[in-house]
């Protein structure tokens, strides 16, 4: 099945990632949706997210097509914006200024969640061989993480970066990955579950939250109950509020 790229422009403005000039094709200023805040220079306004889900704004354009299965978006410092398409285990990009879309890297791990750190690098959790990468401008990778104490991670799915402390925080959920190599060895026989190498096989249960602290390479949990197996739920996105003291979870269920 197809999939369609949509970018959330007036979300993207209104959280600062975008820093967009007001177009009447996308935001109307009006006594129901006024902005909540503007730069100092006048180029930018913010918006309400909830305001600006109105239909009659038409906010929503399609960008590109032709993707199989999208996910990960995450923005630089110059509003450009990556995403990845997992199954063809690509990352492409959008270019803010002349809106084109370009592949920027391909064999990627099949990466799925994706988050720049504070010195421009790409962040990706890379299921395919259950780890956490890292990007450079250049395209060049490097391993962050595979494991925790030893034992493989089933397949990072997200992650979100402490604006604060840099730390990073990923979900490393229990579902089968049925495109995993027959030697993979967080698989058994015919992918027979679980996995008898794996974090998840250590403890009998599976999908975790992980914290990885700047510098390290040594991952701490930071859920004390698997969210897995037996609690019928698996944590998949992540994130935390802009003063890092709160984390967010939803599951997979």
């Amino acid at each position: 099945m197809k999939r369609t790229l949509f970018f959330f422009l007036g979300i993207i403005c209104s959280l600062g990632f975008y820093s967009c000039k007001k177009d009447s094709r996308h935001l109307e200023e009006c006594d129901e949706c006024p902005p909540q805040r503007s730069k100092t220079n006048g180029e930018s306004n913010f918006y309400d997210p909830f305001c600006l889900i109105s239909p009659s704004q038409h906010i929503l354009d399609t960008l590109s097509k032709g993707y199989s299965f999208t996910e990960g978006p995450a923005v630089d410092k110059k509003g450009n914006v990556f995403f990845t398409d997992q199954p063809n285990d690509k990352i492409y990009k959008w270019e803010a200024a002349s809106g084109k879309v370009t592949t920027f890297l391909t064999g990627t791990g099949r990466s799925n969640g994706m988050a720049f750190d504070k010195n421009g690098y790409l962040i990706a959790c890379a299921d395919l061989h259950g780890e956490l990468i890292k990007i450079a401008p250049d395209g060049s990778k490097t391993v962050l993480v595979n494991n925790y104490n030893g034992k493989l991670l089933n397949g990072p799915n997200d992650v979100w970066i402490n604006p604060v402390t840099g730390g990073m925080y990923i979900t490393d959920p229990m579902f089968p990955r049925p495109y995993w190599d027959a030697n993979d060895p967080r698989r058994t026989g015919n992918a027979n579950w679980p996995p008898t190498h794996s974090e998840q096989a250590a403890t009998g249960k599976g999908g975790y939250v992980y914290y990885l602290a700047p510098g390290s390479n040594k991952l701490v949990r930071v859920t004390t109950d698997a969210m897995g197996w037996d609690s019928d739920s698996w944590p998949n996105g992540v994130v935390g509020t802009p003063d890092g003291k709160k984390l967010y979870i939803n599951k997979w269920a």
